[in-house]
């Protein structure tokens, strides 16, 4: 079964009658398809199914030049926004939010973890890991409550995140079928690092509990 009929599936059966619209959040890895999947299902829903992206509502470019300053360089890096938003006239029966980490869980023993790639060892005195660790146990984990269910499409490991990655950056630039320059290839593995330890985390289970979908390298719906 593909991706796509495995969501619709969960959507289906993770629905509950309510006078307000069911919030349920998706968890997977960069460039695992959650996002073409889920377009496709909304399409064709007839304005029951809005999803939207964590990625729409990442800090504007002077936010995140500001946390930089504030905290940590490393929280420069981060996508931007989009500029075009949609506008929907009838309310949705299901809200689905998607993105990398969704509920993943803080885990502050972690601090004491040797770093796991050159990012991380940027990070000297760990203020960096330190602050996501606070945002998680607060912030995030006050969005986390708001869900209605979660399900984590999980990858095969955390080294086929950058074949994923390497293929979604392609499309980005706009040429699916032609080789990435050695600088951006290289600008992706870099960015990947980034989320390492929190990806991990997220196929070790630690996040919140719910429905689970396994791909492999390909993609594939394994179980």
């Amino acid at each position: 079964m593909s991706l796509e009929l495995e969501l619709e599936d969960w959507l289906t059966a993770a629905e509950t009658q309510s006078d307000v619209p069911n919030l349920f959040f998706v968890s997977g890895a960069q460039g695992i398809g959650k996002s073409t999947a889920l377009n496709a299902i909304a399409a064709k829903a007839n304005g029951k199914i809005l999803t939207l992206g964590l990625d729409d509502f990442y800090l504007t470019l002077a936010d995140r030049d500001r946390l930089a300053k504030d905290v940590h360089p490393h929280f420069k890096i981060r996508g931007a926004p989009f500029k075009e938003w949609r506008q929907i006239t009838t309310r949705p029966e299901i809200i689905v939010l998607e993105g990398w980490l969704m509920g993943v869980a803080p885990n502050t023993q972690s601090l004491q973890d040797e770093p796991l790639n050159a990012i991380e060892r940027a990070d000297c005195d760990g203020i960096w890991r330190r602050y996501q660790e606070t945002q998680l146990s607060t912030s995030y984990t006050a969005l986390w409550d708001r869900a209605d269910a979660f399900c984590h499409i999980d990858a095969p490991g955390f080294s086929a995140v950058l074949k994923w990655r390497l293929e979604q950056e392609r499309f980005n630039c706009g040429q699916p079928d032609k080789p990435l320059t050695p600088e951006r290839i290289k600008w992706v593995e870099e960015f990947i690092l980034f989320y390492e330890r929190l990806t991990k985390r997220m196929l070790n289970n630690e996040r919140r509990p719910g429905c689970t979908i396994h791909v492999d390298v390909n993609r594939r719906v394994l179980r």
